[in-house]
């Protein structure tokens, strides 16, 4: 197959599994997409410079059929040999992982903060940009505060 053959297999095969994944999220009501929002972003998205090389090098390079790459999977091992502090925010309503996976994964991380948002997705700072905002900054913050007391 040439390369024109497999971009357009990707661009068909993306925008099936894009349309169904906010589909299956709205026939779920895990969230109510404003959709003509919804178009623009996608519009605007694949208009971007470079937007299918570079979708496609990151798709291929990561992921399989059934999933990522092992290669790109972090362990528990690896997870408790992090240092520095995480925050993690959690969408209650995320398809690709439930609150108590989260917790778990923020559970090996030794200076992690994890919060939920009810009825976010798998992006929850898209859903509540304001209380995710606020999480950071205040993250950010008290991180600052911690270094700037250690110096």
């Amino acid at each position: 197959m040439s390369g024109s053959a497999v971009e357009r297999a990707f661009i068909v095969f993306f925008r099936l599994a894009m349309g169904w994944t906010f589909l299956y999220a709205a026939s779920h009501q895990i969230f109510d997409p404003n959709w003509s929002v919804v178009a623009e972003s996608y519009y605007r998205f694949t208009n971007l410079p470079n937007y299918l090389t570079s979708t496609l090098s990151l798709m291929t390079s990561v992921n399989r059929l059934r999933g990522s790459k092992p290669r790109y999977q972090i362990t528990a091992e690896q997870l408790v040999t992090i240092t520095q502090p995480v925050l993690y925010l959690w969408g209650t309503r995320d398809p690709f992982g439930s609150v108590e996976t989260g917790r778990k994964i923020a559970s090996l991380v030794l200076h992690s903060e994890f919060h939920t948002l009810d009825d976010g997705g798998h992006l929850p700072w898209l859903d509540d940009p304001e209380y995710a905002g606020r999480l950071v900054t205040d993250f950010l913050d008290r991180g600052r505060t911690v270094e700037l007391v250690n110096n």
